[in-house]
C-alpha cells in the first residue's frame, strides 16, 4: 500500500497533513504518537472508513483488507467462540483445518476458559482478545489494527505483539497498527510512522527511530 500526501480537516481543524509512506508486505507497521496526533484518523482514511480531503492510496484491495476499530460494542447473545468462527466465514478451508486455526488462535490469544462465555460478559481485555482472534482468522492480506490491545496487561501484550510479528515474518499478512507502545514496537515492529499535530515527522525502520528519553 503507497499513501501520497494524505490530508484531513474537520470543522477547520488542520487533523493530517501532507502524510506519505508506503507499507511495505509482511511488515510489521506501527503508527505512533501522542493523543490527538492523528493516528487513528490515518487509519480509518486506510481502511476506507473514512475519506480524505487530498491525497491518494494505491497498491492495495479493499477487498483484502481486515480493520479492526477502537471500542468494538460486543453483539448481543454471541459467545467468544461465535465471534471467532465468524472471521472464518468466506474462507474455503477444510472443517478439520478452520478447528485447528481456532484451536490454535484461542490457545495463543489465551481466551480458551472463555469461549463459551458471552462476549459481552468478558472484561474488556478478553474482549480485544477475542477481537483480535476474529480478525487473525480472516487471514486477508492486510491487517488494520487500531489500538487493539489497550485493555491488556503488559505481560500478556507483549506475547501477543511477538505473535503478530511471526504472523508477518512468516508472510501470513502485512499489519499496520496503531499503538502508544513504544518500546514493544521497538522490539517486534519492522517499521514505523511516527505523527506530531497531524504532521509526519518520521517514517521507516524502526531501528532508525531516535526517542529522546
Amino acid at each position: 500500500m503507497n499513501i501520497t500526501n494524505i490530508s484531513l480537516e474537520i470543522d477547520n481543524n488542520q487533523i493530517l497533513q501532507n502524510i506519505s509512506f508506503k507499507i511495505p508486505d509482511n511488515s510489521f507497521t506501527c503508527i505512533l504518537g501522542s493523543n490527538g496526533s492523528g493516528k487513528s484518523s490515518l487509519i480509518k482514511i486506510l481502511a476506507g472508513d473514512i475519506d480524505s480531503d487530498s491525497g491518494s492510496i494505491t497498491d492495495f484491495d479493499p477487498n483484502s483488507i481486515t480493520y479492526l476499530p477502537q471500542n468494538i460494542e460486543p453483539p448481543l447473545f454471541l459467545k467468544v467462540m461465535d465471534i471467532i468462527k465468524v472471521g472464518f466465514h468466506q474462507r474455503k478451508i477444510s472443517n478439520k483445518q478452520r478447528a485447528a486455526e481456532i484451536e490454535y488462535l484461542i490457545n495463543q490469544l489465551k481466551i480458551k476458559n472463555i469461549e463459551k462465555q458471552l462476549l459481552e460478559k468478558a472484561s474488556a481485555g478478553e474482549q480485544q482478545k477475542t477481537w483480535l482472534a476474529f480478525a487473525l482468522a480472516q487471514n486477508k492480506k492486510l491487517m488494520l489494527l487500531d489500538e487493539p490491545l489497550s485493555a491488556v496487561d503488559i505481560e500478556s501484550r507483549k506475547v501477543f505483539f511477538k505473535l503478530l510479528n511471526e504472523y508477518c515474518a512468516a508472510g501470513k499478512t502485512t499489519i499496520t497498527m496503531v499503538t502508544h507502545d513504544t518500546d514493544l514496537a521497538r522490539e517486534f515492529c519492522d517499521y514505523a510512522l511516527v505523527l506530531e499535530n497531524g504532521e509526519q515527522v518520521f517514517e521507516g525502520p524502526i531501528k532508525n527511530l531516535q526517542i529522546d528519553d
